[in-house]
This record gives C-alpha cells, structure tokens and sequence, in this order.
C-alpha cells in the first residue's frame, strides 16, 4: 500500500455508511479519463485492486459503496495530483452526463420548484442515505441555500473533498434547470452530519 494510505485510515473510511448509483460513479471514471488518459483508469483500478476491490465486478452491479467515492477522492488527491477544483468539476461534469436530472427538469418550469419540490427526491435518487433539501429560497436575487443531514464523513481533509465535490454537483444542477452559465456553490460543515450550501446564479 502506497505511503500515503494508511491501514487504519482505509477501515474508517470503508467503515462509510451508504450506496451510490453505479452511473454515477462511472461518470466519475469517464472524467479521470478525459484527464489523465488509460493510465489514470489504471493507476484507480489498481489501487482498488490492492484493497481487495475490483471495480470491473463492481461496475455489474446497480450501486457503490459511498466509501468507494471518498477513497476515490483521497488517491486522486494524493496520488493523481488533483485540486480541489478538478474535484469540483468532476462532480459538475457528473451532472452534465446524467439523464435522470435532464428529464426531470422537463417537468419544473421554474427553479423554484426544482429547489422546492425535487431537490429532496432527486438526491434520494442517487444516494441512499442522508437527506438534502432547502433551507432558504430568494428568488428575485437568484439565490437558495441547501442543507444535508446525515451523512458522517471521518476527516477534515474528506470532508473538504466531499464539499468539493457536491459543489460542482449544485452547480450542475442549477446550470440545468435554470440555463444560466454563472454559478457559484460554496459549501461548509456546520455541526455533525450537517452541511450547508449556498448557490448563486445570474
């Protein structure tokens, strides 16, 4: 196991609660590849193969392991070089290739009712755990704040990722359903099992 991956480090991380859809995390892979080519996919496959997980029986089945995603982003940090932002983006680009949000924008004709009516059944959609949904909508500024409960993440450094990476998902979301190409998410722990998101759009 390579020097940054500690033994006791990857059984907390495993020891992660939750599943995540298979298209989701594939998602994930394609975006490793546009940047770091064949070898990238590889360099991933092996470092999961080395803790006894092949992503090939994996990618059969419907969903992941939630753990799976963050001990993604922790190689991808340490080994592959990635910053924050790249993490962001993949979560952005996530959105960009998933069906599922495409077609349910169809039927909301407004962000309001995305935000208030599907932001809850949607994240139910792709996670199994945790419960997202809106604590403020403002409208006439362009401008609504999510919260997240229930989703126990074992380190500052995880943590940062995770956000990182659900920033670029938030973003996604409202480029969707609101067409706008100006979108900021900043998110942040707030307690236990709590996050807060603020997006803007113009």
């Amino acid at each position: 196991m390579e020097k940054d991956f500690k033994e006791d480090f990857i059984k907390e991380v495993l020891n992660i609660k939750g599943k995540v859809r298979t298209f989701d995390f594939l998602s994930n892979l394609k975006f490793i590849k546009k940047k770091k080519g064949e070898e990238g996919i590889k360099k991933v496959k092996d470092f999961f193969r080395k803790l006894g997980f092949s992503l090939i029986e994996e990618e059969r089945k419907d969903i992941f392991p939630l753990s799976f995603r963050f001990l993604l982003f922790y190689f991808l940090k340490n080994s592959l070089g990635f910053k924050k932002e790249e993490i962001e983006e993949m979560g952005r680009y996530s959105v960009k290739k998933a069906f599922l949000l495409k077609f349910f924008s169809r039927f909301f004709s407004s962000p309001a009712k995305f935000f208030l009516e599907k932001v809850p059944i949607l994240w139910k959609k792709y996670v199994s755990i945790g419960e997202l949904f809106p604590e403020k909508f403002d409208s006439a500024n362009r401008k609504a704040t999510l919260l997240l409960k229930g989703i126990d993440i074992p380190s500052k450094e995880l943590n940062e990722l995770g956000i990182a990476y659900l920033q670029g998902v938030f973003r996604g979301w409202v480029e969707v359903v609101t067409g706008s190409e100006e979108v900021s998410c900043q998110g942040k722990k707030v307690s236990n099992e709590k996050y807060k998101f603020t997006i803007e759009w113009k």
